[in-house]
């Protein structure tokens, strides 16, 4: 009885160490279980974070593509519009150049016109200044060297320096002869006239230079009015005049405007 209790006890014992070692095992498999399903959730966890990091910084990326695609394309708009008002700016400048030119070619052809008028009206103008001096210089030639011998006087009018035919003439524009026979001369250039060829040419030389010019491009110089004292007894020898006459009286000379006394 007492070997039956105690293979009863002992049996017990190791049934109870048996289930003891049971207990101890699946508590050993529980938590090796939990912690296989902490790491296995840490590592779901860990995925997570990292597809939404992923997914965050692609997120990140694309707004960073399209701002940097709205950063160009303002740029890209700012240079058209640069361009655009760079454009503006030279068709206004090219404008502004074709009126300017346009303006000037108008003032231009207008101060041409104008110079032509002047220049016809002064050519005309010369032109009847140098009819009435011909016609005062053939009256005069008429004239000239005439003796008054009219109460013992004796009068002698001169052609201011005009005795030989020839007067100086200024060069009021430049001339540039297109022949050989021609005279070229600049603006200013005294000339002695010769020769009047017709109304609109003179002949004429300077510098030892002659030939023809243009009577329009110069203007004649005038000379005030010479006096010539003749001996009264050559006059009165030369027209015979009477012997009443005294040859000691003194003789008055005028000028072609005086009248004689």
């Amino acid at each position: 009885e007492a070997r039956r209790a105690e293979e009863a006890r002992r049996a017990e014992e190791a049934r109870r160490a048996e289930e003891a070692r049971i207990e101890e095992q699946r508590r050993k498999e529980a938590a090796r279980a939990k912690e296989e399903a902490e790491r296995r959730k840490q590592a779901e966890e860990e995925a997570r974070a990292r597809e939404e990091e992923e997914r965050r910084a692609r997120l990140h990326a694309e707004e960073e593509r399209r701002e940097e695609a709205k950063r160009r394309e303002k740029e890209r708009l700012r240079e058209e519009e640069r361009l655009r008002a760079e454009e503006r700016i030279r068709e206004e400048e090219r404008a502004r150049e074709e009126r300017r030119q346009r303006e000037e070619e108008r003032l231009r052809e207008l101060e041409r016109l104008h110079e032509e008028e002047m220049r016809l009206a002064e050519a005309e103008r010369r032109r009847k200044e140098e009819e009435e001096e011909r016609a005062r210089v053939n009256e005069q030639n008429k004239i000239n060297y005439r003796v008054s011998n009219s109460d013992s006087v004796h009068v002698v009018e001169l052609n201011n320096g005009e005795e030989d035919g020839t007067f100086e003439v200024k060069a009021i524009y430049s001339f540039k002869s297109a022949e050989d026979s021609e005279l070229s001369f600049k603006k200013g250039t005294t000339i002695t006239v010769t020769e009047i060829v017709d109304d609109n040419w003179f002949y004429g030389e300077v510098g030892g230079r002659e030939g023809m010019f243009p009577s329009s491009y110069v203007t004649k110089i005038p000379k005030p009015p010479v006096q010539r004292i003749e001996d009264c007894s050559s006059a009165r020898d030369s027209y015979n005049s009477s012997e009443d006459q005294s040859r000691d009286e003194p003789c008055h000379v005028t000028s072609r405007d005086q009248e004689p006394r």
